[in-house]
């Protein structure tokens, strides 16, 4: 199946130019996770600005093989004195990145992912710079202000 992701791997067309290390990760995602929830980790990647939310319908057939669809809207937090937004650009990567971190290092699920700046940007191939810090920074507190709701099902 060619999808958007595959294209950004091969370099095709007008889209992002990914680094190598950047198409790794994304390989890593699909390898990892598959297409759907890749695609689902990666919303907003390559947009120039960041939407304000997105609207994901997941399909399912339970134990009864009974097929159900819910749809999940995401939204940025609303924070006083803080602008907050979808993650856009190159910041989904960066969530990749450290879905990296945690299977590289073999830890179980916990509630926090200890880190550094400089094992994120060796992960993104991206040079240790304050620029970088910040963008990797910012790519955190967007992913941690995001809320899930769901909006209906059927």
């Amino acid at each position: 199946m060619d999808s958007f992701l595959s294209g950004l791997i091969r370099g095709d067309g007008d889209a992002l130019q990914l680094s190598e290390p950047e198409r790794r990760l994304l390989e890593f995602a699909l390898e990892t996770f598959g297409e759907a929830l890749s695609q689902f980790l990666l919303a907003g990647i390559g947009a120039e600005e960041a939407a304000q939310g997105w609207l994901f319908t997941v399909t399912f057939v339970d134990e009864q093989e009974v097929t159900h669809r819910r749809e999940i809207r995401v939204e940025a937090d609303e924070q006083p004195d803080v602008v907050t937004a979808l993650p856009c650009r190159r910041e989904p990567l960066v969530l990749l990145a450290l879905f990296a971190l945690l299977f590289e290092r073999g830890d179980t699920p916990v509630a926090v992912l200890a880190y550094s700046q400089e094992e994120v940007l060796r992960l993104l191939g991206w040079k240790d710079n304050l620029e970088a810090r910040l963008a990797v920074d910012k790519a955190v507190r967007c992913y941690a202000g995001l809320s899930y709701y769901e909006v209906g099902h059927q």
